[in-house]
């Protein structure tokens, strides 16, 4: 029998942050056209779907929230810039972090999977 968990957290930058997975039934409102979101003020990450894909976009996401970029008035081409050192110097990280998140969420057992 495999072993269920209702969430997990994870550790970036020295925060943590608890992952959540939902289903339809649940009684949690995400956007309807997104796979996950995030909420930066509570440290939480909540996935609608859980493909490997989608996982690592919201680690691209939460690691460039750690960049302090909001406040700035950036060009496409600095924030080009900052992605791909961002990519250069966490893309290994991020993409582990991911398929262990994955695997994580794998572990989770929701009611209702039709979406």
């Amino acid at each position: 029998m495999t072993n269920t968990i209702d969430y997990f957290a994870i550790t970036v930058y020295g925060d943590r942050w608890n992952i959540y997975k939902i289903s339809e039934s649940d009684n949690v409102t995400i956007s309807p056209d997104t796979a996950a979101e995030i909420d930066y003020e509570n440290f939480e990450i909540t996935f609608k779907e859980h493909s490997l894909t989608a996982v690592i976009h919201e680690l691209v996401h939460l690691h460039f929230h750690y960049c302090y970029t909001t406040s700035a008035d950036l060009t496409s081409y600095q924030i080009e810039e900052i992605m791909a050192e961002l990519f250069a110097h966490k893309g290994e990280q991020i993409i582990s972090l991911a398929k262990e998140i994955q695997k994580n969420l794998n572990l989770i057992k929701i009611k209702d999977t039709v979406w």
